[in-house]
């Protein structure tokens, strides 16, 4: 056993596949982009999809719910509108987190092997000592963590988490239903 100790562990993320994941997919992978002009899109290349709340609200609700089992909780939130991120080739998305919510949340509604990745980026890994750079593999630790997907799977993270995707490199459209919710209580 090793006595190396990781005393802050401040990021988490979730995982899991909703047990509606089929249907959900049939339902947000025919919309096509709309080119939703928003400020977060200026820094990387996406086409992306405005939805409003109102109008997926069980489907949402349906999804926090499987956040809120996997963390052994109940959770009341606030949710705030969802839309679809569509991948073409050579699309990315920058480093960037979500500001003014809780929590944020992506489901993959299709993956293939060359797709982009999703990632998580270690927002303090500069404070490492050069000298430790190389120790990275020994103790366990990156800069980018990417979590194995596949079509219909989920993940939601504090929405402070720094995230971004890697470039496309497939032909076929890769797309993401995502959306932010605030907790307004929490309770196990």
């Amino acid at each position: 056993m090793t006595s190396l100790r990781y005393p802050f562990k401040s990021n988490f993320y979730i995982k899991f596949h909703p047990p509606n994941a089929d249907e959900l997919i049939d339902k947000f992978m025919g919309i096509e982009a709309d080119d939703w002009s928003q400020p977060w899109t200026t820094h990387c290349k996406l086409k992306t999809t405005a939805m409003a709340y109102q109008d997926h609200l069980e489907e949402m609700s349906g999804i926090v719910k499987g956040v809120a089992k996997e963390m052994n909780c109940q959770m009341d939130v606030i949710l705030q509108n969802p839309w679809l991120n569509h991948y073409e080739r050579g699309y990315f998305q920058e480093i960037h987190d979500h500001i003014n919510c809780d929590m944020s949340l992506v489901m993959f509604l299709n993956h293939e092997e060359d797709f982009a990745k999703f990632y998580f980026y270690d927002e303090v890994s500069y404070k490492i000592l050069p000298m430790f750079n190389n120790l990275r593999g020994l103790l366990g630790t990156d800069v980018f963590h990417c979590p194995e997907i596949s079509a219909g799977d989920v993940i939601a993270f504090p929405s402070t988490f720094l995230h971004g995707v890697t470039p496309h490199e497939s032909d076929t459209v890769r797309k993401t239903f995502s959306f932010n919710f605030n907790v307004d209580t929490i309770t196990n």
